[in-house]
């Protein structure tokens, strides 16, 4: 009598867990990296913005020592609630820079705060009663 031959086309159960294993990793990994790409988005959209807003600052600093003012703060409105600024300044040296004013900017955004120092010319100083 002879044997019925075997069917063995289809997959086993360790086959088929070994697939789901390995497709599940590789949706996490997937998830995984698109998780970090947002957050990298969001992170440089906030420093976009930040850098936005501290050259405006600096721009109304600017305008606001030409005018006269020593010291001043501000904030950015509505649009950008949470965010303000304050600056001071004081002249260099009367004598050897007649006019140049280090200016002392903070940004504030939340509980945080960046600060720049840079330097301008006020045009206010003239030399030797010119």
């Amino acid at each position: 009598m002879r044997k019925a031959p075997q069917n063995n086309e289809g997959f086993t159960l360790i086959e088929i867990i070994m697939a789901l294993a390995i497709l599940g990793l590789s949706l996490f990994i997937l998830l995984e990296t698109q998780f970090s790409s947002l957050n990298l988005f969001s992170d440089s959209q906030d420093v976009v913005t930040q850098n936005m807003l501290m050259d405006q600052a600096i721009a109304q600093a600017e305008i606001e020592i030409l005018t006269g003012e020593e010291e001043g703060d501000g904030n950015f409105g509505d649009e950008y609630e949470g965010y303000a600024y304050a600056f001071e300044s004081e002249l260099v040296d009367e004598i050897e820079f007649p006019g140049l004013v280090e200016v002392k900017l903070t940004l504030f955004y939340g509980i945080l705060e960046e600060d720049v120092i840079f330097r301008i010319y006020d045009g206010r100083q003239q030399i030797d009663g010119q």
